[in-house]
């Protein structure tokens, strides 16, 4: 069986929903639609979801590659308002602390959502 994510989880989650035929996955900070990607054996499956991913480039792949989903470009955090996106590769953040482990860049505003 062939995995898509970074640690296996897609085939351990695989296992544990095997009796589900067709479920329901909300996949916070999707990023790529193929690539390390947690949900994407479950959509070959016939699963669908919502994929919630912050970065453009990344959301425009899911858009065009999971177009049974609802796709938002959006973040989720404590607090309903604004935030800085911070970047460093194809990994991201809104809290600034970070910022001192790891060296990320300040990309855009994206509205947050509860």
């Amino acid at each position: 069986m062939a995995t898509y994510s970074q640690f296996y989880e897609d085939i351990i989650l695989l296992w544990a929903f095997d009796d589900v035929e067709k479920g329901f996955y909300i996949d916070i900070g999707a990023n790529d639609p193929d690539e390390m990607s947690v949900t994407k054996a479950f959509y070959l499956k016939g699963w669908n979801g919502i994929n919630i991913e912050p970065q453009l480039d990344k959301y425009n792949s899911l858009l065009e590659k999971r177009q049974k989903d609802i796709n938002l470009q959006i973040g989720v955090g404590k607090i309903t308002g604004n935030a800085t996106l911070y970047l460093n590769g194809g990994c991201s953040t809104i809290h600034k602390e970070l910022l001192k482990k790891k060296k990320f860049i300040n990309l855009f505003t994206l509205k947050l959502i509860q």
